[in-house]
């Protein structure tokens, strides 16, 4: 975020060099319109005035600049973060999550060619440490949407957990982190609140959610109930682990503790979401399921029906 802001500052001053700036702002412009726009970012003006970005209007302009690009450009870190940038603008649109999950793989794809499923540690000459962890963060970031992705479409992930040796992403906060930098702070315990808490946990429990989503594309075939358990029983124990980890703090502002919480929320529904997708074609469809699938499954449906209140934009403590 920093570094993001620095340039920011010199786009504005008119001292930023090179072109691949102003197409990540204008996705996250177009993300952010969605949100706080009167026409959330679906309508191209609002009577006479303009309300924020016209989001579809953005993407087709961030996928014209994309394709324009050739040959080393098109491996450069800086055109992968606008790609998952634009990904993250057309999931504003409710673009079909087939479409999603088919550029998903190709940015995946595009990720592994630049060597970013291997830790940096195992490159030589040395990967500069800022880089390093910045290709740490950014693996971990598309895995985590190729797996939300490919739960929506009920189809396989574009990796298996064993095909990539890239270490999870320290617990630091983003002004720790700068390009000038020689050697990477100690990473703080994962109950120590930083900038990149919620991706250092959630990195540490992606290789038993990607398991679930390769469970499921041979669902059919599985006649032995202990796996499924075994792995479920897993990820619910992820889930307690997530209340004593990311406890509600009654020291910090309501401001504060709100959006605590809700980083808190959106960790664990994204950790129920696998859960509840392993449990619900026994819970649902199978009479001789054991109760403790079906129990299970009840009640991570009740506690994410419960996480409604703590979501809705409308509420007061939503808006501080």
């Amino acid at each position: 975020m920093p570094t993001f802001m620095a340039q920011y500052e010199m786009y504005w001053d008119g001292k930023l060099q090179g072109d691949t700036f102003l197409p990540q702002l204008l996705a996250i412009c177009a993300t952010g319109s969605r949100f706080e726009a009167k026409s959330k970012g679906l309508r191209k003006s609002i009577g006479t005035e303009f309300d924020g970005v016209h989001i579809p209007t953005a993407c087709e302009l961030v996928k014209s600049w994309l394709h324009s690009l050739k040959g080393k450009q098109l491996i450069d870190f800086t055109t992968l973060q606008t790609e998952m940038l634009l990904l993250q603008a057309m999931r504003m649109t409710a673009a079909r999550p087939q479409v999603l999950w088919t550029q998903l793989g190709a940015i995946l794809r595009m990720a592994m060619t630049m060597g970013m499923h291997r830790d940096p540690s195992e490159f030589e000459p040395q990967i500069p440490v800022f880089s390093a962890e910045m290709r740490r963060r950014m693996w971990f970031s598309i895995l985590e949407l190729d797996l939300h992705v490919s739960l929506v479409c009920s189809l396989p992930c574009s990796i298996r957990e064993g095909d990539f040796t890239c270490k999870p992403p320290s617990n630091l906060d983003d002004k720790e982190l700068f390009p000038e930098m020689v050697e990477l702070p100690p990473s703080r315990p994962i109950d120590h609140g930083t900038d990149n808490q919620i991706q250092c946990y959630a990195a540490m429990t992606v290789g038993f959610r990607l398991k679930v989503v390769h469970m499921l594309n041979r669902i059919d075939s599985i006649r032995d109930y202990n796996e499924v358990l075994e792995l479920g029983a897993k990820l619910e124990l992820i889930s307690e682990d997530i209340g004593y980890l990311f406890p509600r703090n009654n020291s910090l502002s309501d401001s504060e503790q709100s959006k605590m919480w809700r980083c808190r929320v959106i960790l664990d529904m994204h950790i129920r979401r696998p859960l509840l997708a392993l449990y619900r074609p026994f819970a649902l469809g199978s009479v001789d399921a054991p109760a403790q699938i079906t129990r299970a499954y009840l009640t991570s449906s009740m506690v994410i029906l419960q996480y409604l209140d703590e979501l809705d934009p409308m509420l007061a403590h939503y808006q501080s």
